[in-house]
Parts: structure tokens; sequence; C-alpha cells
């Protein structure tokens, strides 16, 4: 089935999400509760997106035919960025002793 992501047509197997949609298609989504040993997909809320206007988030919602979906736009952009600082808060920051010290995904998304 045919999809647009930020504009540009891609192919989507029916029922796989649009963070699967995208990453198969070269576009990246954030997200931090798709990581290996981490919460189940949709408590970060990072991955959210707007798909035929509405915020989602990727990590859960399916793909449609003729979807449309946007997945960088400045909305996000502070959407995003709030919720970071609000995990942020509430993380200890002990990477030294952290197994994901060498490669750890929510220190690169707050970088981004």
């Amino acid at each position: 089935m045919t999809l647009y992501i930020n504009g540009t047509a891609i192919e989507a197997e029916e029922g796989v999400t649009i963070l699967a949609a995208a990453a198969k298609a070269g576009v990246r989504i954030p997200t931090l509760c798709f990581l290996k040993d981490v919460a189940p997909g949709g408590s970060c809320g990072i991955c959210e997106v707007e798909a035929d206007g509405q915020r989602v988030r990727a990590c859960v919602v399916k793909v449609r035919k003729g979807m449309r979906v946007c997945t960088d736009s400045e909305e996000l952009r502070a959407s995003r960025r709030e919720r970071l600082l609000q995990l942020a808060d509430g993380h200890r920051f002990d990477c030294e002793f952290c197994q994901r010290c060498s490669d750890c995904e929510f220190i690169r998304v707050l970088n981004e």
C-alpha cells in the first residue's frame, strides 16, 4: 500500500506501524521506548508525528492506504523537546555505571 511520509510516496505492508514503515524507507523518527529492555512501545512519547492532521505515536499507530505523515515540524520538535526535558528531569545520569554508557540512545536523542 502507498502512504506519504514528508510528502514522499512510500510502499508499506498492511499492519505495520508508522515507525516501522518510516524506518524501512530510511526516515528516522526518534524513539526511546522501542529500545531493548525498556518499557513497551508508546510510553516515551518521543516518536510523535502528525498523521492525517492528528498527532499520534508512530510506534503504535498502524499505516493506512493514502495516509499522510509528517515527521518533522516546528510543533513536533517543540513537543519532543518538552517531553525530553520531562524525561531528563527524572533521569539520574549515572552514565558511567549504565550498561548503555557507550551506546546511549537517550543521550543521542537529547543531543539532536
